[in-house]
């Protein structure tokens, strides 16, 4: 108990005497310069950055030599700056990006000559303050940029490819020239990943819908210590909070193999079917007659869900018992002889040797109970009449995964957050036998089960001291099982 508390108060200690710096934290951040017209600073003018959607204010005042900086969750800003004996300014527009500054030098003239300046979205400034390449998706553009699906619900990760420096090859993304499964992933801070190798790019099949992600932003090269994790990229979500309104969507995108070319190799189209659907909103947290959440408690949900069915083109080739060999009859010319195991004798030498069946028919009392009825489930060939590669089969699966995700933000005061966000998904995948010529009884399924936790507590302790306490959780269970094993048949047609 001593030593901790010494670690601690020597931490501390540490802390105050530290020289002002521009803090590393996963918000974003705005800053600048309060000048008059003629250049000179203004020391101790007040700023208040105001969230239009959410009514939270922070207010900061600008330091002995005019600079000011504050830090803040990602989302378009109003700025106000004011300062006695000149006039107010007022910037609407200002973004903020995730991980990244974005720099708003602010001009005051005298108050006799103007009392107000109103600047509408304001142009982004060329950032002189950080080194780092990257590049910022926003939620408009997440929304309506068109994305290859294949197989799977909308990704946050297939954004990727719409980042300068990106080469997405065969689904992998190449970034800034680095090898693939090398790009760490972060989800409001933390790292996504599943395993011990601290790469992001295995667990993007377990990432929450895009209606739970906020903004994306791409980190290429030169980053900070924060991001030093890996010799690839660095790409961090930040999930979507609620405002002071009430608003949600819901979607269904809908994919016909009917509405597909025939691939040039196979005889027909294969069949098959995926939905994509689901449901998210969010606003002020609000209790009737108890508590009422407006700009300062909000929530944001999503819950989606995927369903696909496909059945893949008839090409493998399979080899089937003909009518005649479920009949016994093994006669046919392209087979061996066949021998019978209980009819042996020995030659001349005194060596065992086996005579063959007549006319190489095996005699319907021999047949195997269990073999009878295995004969009953398996098809006839549909290619043709031989005993070799005579059936064209082909495999289907059903992939239904879903996932559900809850976001809580609350303010304290203007200098005090915390939020916390969770996800719960299921991605089970059902496939028939490798030939599709049995049930689903025989197929296999592939499970894959995983939950996310997040805190976030961030304290705006002055200008340049900021603290931010991040816990996670990631959770992720999968493997396979055959649909049979360990399970009895009640069919008659299985007793033997």
């Amino acid at each position: 108990m001593l030593k901790t508390f010494a670690a601690v108060a020597a931490l501390a200690l540490l802390t105050n005497l530290a020289p002002p710096m521009w803090g590393q934290t996963t918000q974003g951040q705005i800053n600048g310069r309060v000048t008059d017209t003629t250049g000179a600073v203004i020391p101790g003018a007040g700023i208040e950055v105001v969230n239009p959607a959410t009514g939270v204010t922070h207010d900061v005042e600008a330091n002995e030599v005019g600079q000011y900086v504050l830090y803040l969750p990602f989302g378009t800003y109003e700025v106000h700056v004011s300062s006695a004996g000149f006039g107010s300014s007022v910037t609407t527009g200002v973004l903020v990006t995730t991980a990244s500054a974005t720099t708003l030098d602010v001009e005051l003239d005298v108050e006799a000559v103007a009392e107000q300046v109103s600047v509408s979205a304001a142009v982004a400034q060329l950032e002189t303050r950080d080194t780092t390449v990257g590049a910022a998706i926003e939620e408009n553009l997440m929304r309506h940029a068109p994305i290859p699906v294949q197989g799977q619900k909308r990704r946050p990760y297939q954004y990727i490819a719409l980042s300068p420096g990106v080469n997405n090859t065969n689904g992998r993304g190449n970034i800034a020239g680095s090898r693939t499964n090398n790009t760490v992933i972060l989800l409001d801070g933390l790292s996504t990943e599943t395993t011990n190798n601290g790469v992001g790019e295995a667990a993007t099949a377990t990432e929450p819908s895009v209606e739970a992600i906020g903004e994306y932003k791409m980190l290429l090269s030169n980053t900070t210590a924060e991001y030093g994790r890996s010799s690839g990229g660095m790409i961090t979500y930040a999930t979507k909070s609620g405002t002071n309104e009430f608003h949600g969507s819901a979607w269904n995108m809908h994919n016909n193999s009917f509405l597909n070319a025939r691939r040039w190799q196979a005889a027909e189209r294969p069949n098959s079917r995926n939905n994509e659907f689901g449901i998210a909103g969010g606003g002020p947290v609000i209790i009737p007659k108890i508590y009422n959440g407006r700009n300062r408690t909000f929530f944001w949900s999503t819950l989606a869900y995927y369903r696909q069915s496909a059945t893949g083109s008839a090409t493998n080739f399979l080899t089937l018992p003909t009518s005649a060999m479920r009949s016994g009859d093994f006669s046919h010319p392209d087979l061996n002889v066949l021998y019978d195991r209980k009819d042996q004798f020995r030659d001349a030498d005194q060596n065992v040797r086996f005579r063959p069946f007549a006319n190489s028919q095996i005699p319907m009392s021999r047949l195997s109970r269990v073999s009878a009825n295995v004969m009953q489930l398996l098809p006839l060939p549909n290619a043709r009449d031989t005993p070799e590669l005579n059936h064209i089969g082909s495999v289907s699966s059903t992939f239904t995964p879903w996932d559900l995700t809850a976001k809580v933000d609350h303010h304290f005061t203007d200098n005090h957050r915390i939020a916390a966000f969770y996800m719960h998904g299921s991605a089970p995948r059902l496939e028939s036998d490798p030939g599709g010529i049995l049930d689903d009884s025989f197929g296999r399924t592939n499970f894959n089960t995983f939950r996310r936790l997040r805190a976030d507590y961030s304290w705006v302790q002055s200008p340049t001291v900021v603290h931010q306490i991040l816990v996670g959780i990631n959770y992720q269970e999968n493997g396979r099982e055959q649909n049979n094993f360990g399970r009895k048949r009640s069919s008659g047609q299985w007793r033997c």
